[in-house]
């Protein structure tokens, strides 16, 4: 559900769905892009803009427009890198969402919790694009967070522990193992590319039945949370690393 559209024309002014009051052409939001949108709940609260036709959208970034942070359920303020660290990479599946990544809250009390989840970690950052807000509980988006805004400090030095925004490029002949596109997918800019390995094939070709099945396959962002390592002297890709549970990664379509 994007919030913002262009109107009258790809290249038009920028306007918010709660202040339109009348159908007029609209497109998406990205530059560059020149998908048709449709106002959806015009004149209300709840008032937001679809894509006409998912397949017009050109660059997986086109799908943050989709993305809205939730503050009725998540405090950024309750953050802990390090305990959503040790979480994402302990063997267990389970997420204590009250006393997990970051902890906060009370069961039963309906209070807000840390952003413990990919797809919540990433609302939060692309909300912070907006408000100027780097900060994340106890850290910095940049400690951690390696999307097409500081790509390069990724590709110059990919070791360590990072949230990686990708899109999908193909999967490795006969191995449980994907390459993706770092940064997601745009024409105009060069991609680099990354290995991601799975001790789970149930999970790796959930992953890969997901893209299959899109029309086109970089439409979709793909989040790796892990601990990367540099690969030297290899033309195929710049790093990898090793997935051994669902929770490490995610995908995000268009709307």
């Amino acid at each position: 559900m994007a919030e913002k559209a262009r109107i009258w024309k790809p290249n038009g002014k920028s306007v918010n769905a709660r202040k339109v009051y009348s159908k007029i052409p609209f497109y998406c939001d990205t530059d560059g892009c020149n998908a048709e949108m449709i106002i959806v709940s015009m004149g209300e609260k709840t008032a937001h803009f679809r894509s006409k036709s998912k397949q017009e959208h050109r660059f997986a970034s086109c799908i943050r427009n989709d993305i809205e942070f939730d503050t009725d359920k998540y405090d950024k303020s309750l953050f802990n890198l390090d305990a959503f660290k040790r979480n994402i990479l302990s063997t267990s599946e389970k997420v204590n969402i009250h006393n997990g990544a970051g902890g906060g809250g009370i069961v039963g009390t309906g209070s807000r919790i840390a952003p413990n989840t990919l797809k919540s970690i990433y609302a939060a950052y692309i909300e912070s694009l907006s408000s100027g807000e780097d900060t994340i509980g106890n850290c910095m988006y940049s400690d951690f967070m390696r999307c097409k805004e500081n790509y390069t400090d990724f590709i110059s030095n990919p070791c360590g522990f990072f949230i990686v925004e990708t899109s999908y490029y193909h999967k490795v002949k006969d191995e449980f193992a994907f390459l993706l596109n770092v940064p997601m997918y745009n024409p105009q800019t060069q991609s680099f590319h990354v290995k991601v390995n799975f001790t789970n094939r149930n999970d790796f070709w959930r992953v890969y039945n997901h893209h299959k099945k899109l029309k086109k396959a970089y439409l979709s962002i793909m989040l790796v949370a892990s601990e990367w390592k540099a690969v030297k002297g290899n033309a195929d890709y710049i790093a990898e690393c090793t997935i051994s549970k669902s929770s490490q990664h995610t995908y995000i379509s268009l709307d």
